[in-house]
């Protein structure tokens, strides 16, 4: 009888709006976003694993500034595009998601001051860079993407 009860429930969910359809793909059955099927999530996510690894790597005399900083601003963007797709209006959506570009921004920074104190290699560094502007371009063609809200 629950089968028949659940399917009545699903059938009685109002239509997803178009605005979740563009930013997050697809809505689950309970209104949350599925973030993870987002590629600018997945890219970000395994950005922030790989830098977090390389930042284990800096030098002592670092105390941890450079790296702790980096590791922060990178883990931030995943997490505020999962943010981002747990909302429940375009306007909101797109505040977390410009939070995201901010830290690509601040992950940018942080990668060419480890760069100049010489605590990554040019060539690792430049793959960080070009990741990273990848993130921040898929970013904001997902804002540009989201509807604008009518609400003041």
């Amino acid at each position: 009888m629950t089968v028949g009860t659940v399917a009545i429930r699903v059938a009685m969910m109002p239509p997803e709006p178009e605005w979740c359809r563009v930013a997050c793909l697809q809505c689950s059955s309970s209104g949350v976003h599925d973030f993870k099927r987002l590629n600018v999530w997945q890219m970000a996510a395994d950005f922030a694993v790989e830098v977090h690894r390389a930042s284990l790597r800096f030098p002592r005399s670092d105390r941890g500034v450079v790296g702790t900083q980096l590791r922060k601003a990178a883990q931030s963007i995943p997490a505020n595009v999962a943010e981002g797709c747990g909302v429940g209006s375009p306007r909101e959506t797109a505040r977390f998601y410009k939070q995201a570009s901010r830290s690509a921004c601040e992950v940018e920074n942080h990668l060419i001051m480890a760069t100049r104190l010489e605590y990554l290699h040019p060539k690792q560094s430049a793959q960080y860079l070009a990741t990273i502007g990848s993130i921040q371009r898929m970013l904001a063609s997902l804002i540009k993407r989201l509807p604008d809200d009518p609400r003041p």
